[in-house]
């Protein structure tokens, strides 16, 4: 990404309080461009899939990411939007 993604901040006390930014735009072009760089990942790397997905993708990204590197020795770690999901690969 040529841009800052975006800010978030918690702010801990008796109540907690976030405020969240706006997600970047990820065009198509660059959405394809992650999934070739995931190509340079070896057997025995890990992928954290993690956090919220842009609107601008589909709200699957992270299942589609996890179904691209299903036939390789990749090791996933998956945050709640998956285990939400019911990933399993």
């Amino acid at each position: 990404m040529e841009a800052v993604t975006r800010f978030n901040i918690k702010l801990k006390a008796e109540e907690e309080t976030e405020i969240n930014g706006v997600s970047p735009h990820i065009s198509s072009q660059q959405w394809e461009e992650l999934l070739s760089q995931l190509d340079g990942l070896v057997d025995g790397d890990f992928m954290v899939l993690s956090g919220s997905i842009p609107s601008s993708l589909n709200e699957n990204a992270y299942s589609d990411i996890a179904e691209y590197l299903s036939n390789r020795n990749i090791h996933k770690i998956y945050g709640r939007k998956l285990v939400e999901q019911g990933e399993k690969s």
